[in-house]
């Protein structure tokens, strides 16, 4: 299933010492340069959606500060979920506190992992809850700093996202092994000649009840800003689920398409 832009999870890490904490900046992580001060991306749906998806008229909106340093300072998202994430840096580490600007318009689905899984990692780490933040982030490096593992712990200590992000020597992400407490996903990602993201490909592995799923998303008609930074895109995702047979849940193919906008104002 994919959802409209404001929907989001609610991510955290966990403690290192804040001498194992990487230098990584948020402009990266992002495929942005540093020196950009704003984006505010929305998304235009076009086809493959549920009727009610399309016929919703809300806009959806994620606005993101950077600092000149490349650091995000705050995460506006407007329409369904209707909130603010603001960052900071506690005991070294990045951080952020959510601010809920009204109550959601509508619930959103939460799945639960199977109580009985194995932990993210073993041992089950944890570190002391800390009520200053809803997420902290560590990151660490390897293989010349090409490979970047992050890890957001929520404030209980719990290791909830473990990522690990594969970059080439371009800088350009090439792979993102990603696992929480629900499921077990892979991306690998190829560019133009320009360096332009064109594909996406995605396999999904759910941890306890759920339908796994392989999608495949390809960027089209880019559009980019005198920096050569991408402002508009055709997003085409070809998703398949296996199905389900606990639940009846058939296997699925599904197309959905749309065109997002990015406005980026820079320092």
């Amino acid at each position: 299933m994919k959802f409209p832009i404001g929907l989001f999870f609610i991510l955290v890490s966990f403690s290192f010492s804040a001498s194992a904490q990487t230098a990584i900046t948020d402009a990266k992580l992002d495929d942005l340069p540093v020196g950009v001060k704003t984006v505010v991306l929305t998304q235009k749906l076009v086809s493959g959606y549920a009727k009610n998806v399309m016929d919703d008229d809300t806009k959806y909106q994620t606005t993101k500060n950077y600092d000149r340093f490349g650091n995000l300072t705050t995460t506006l998202y407007e329409g369904r979920s209707n909130s603010q994430l603001i960052f900071s840096q506690i005991d070294g580490f990045k951080t952020f506190k959510t601010v809920n600007l009204e109550k959601p318009k509508s619930d959103t689905v939460q799945l639960t992992a199977d109580p009985n899984e194995k932990p993210i990692e073993e041992p089950k780490k944890l570190s002391k809850p800390d009520e200053r933040y809803d997420l902290k982030y560590v990151y660490e490096t390897a293989n010349n700093g090409l490979t970047i593992t992050e890890r957001q712990f929520l404030n209980n200590g719990k290791l909830f996202i473990k990522t690990i992000m594969k970059f080439d020597v371009a800088g350009k992400l090439i792979s993102m092994y990603e696992e929480g407490t629900v499921a077990k996903t892979d991306h690998s990602y190829r560019y133009d000649d320009h360096g332009n993201l064109v594909e996406k490909k995605s396999t999904r592995d759910i941890k306890g009840d759920g339908s796994d799923s392989v999608d495949r998303t390809v960027y089209s008609d880019i559009k980019v800003d005198s920096h050569g930074n991408w402002i508009e895109q055709k997003v085409t995702t070809y998703s398949k689920t296996k199905g389900f047979a606990k639940y009846n849940l058939a296997p699925e193919n599904s197309t959905f398409v749309d065109i997002e906008y990015r406005d980026i104002s820079y320092y």
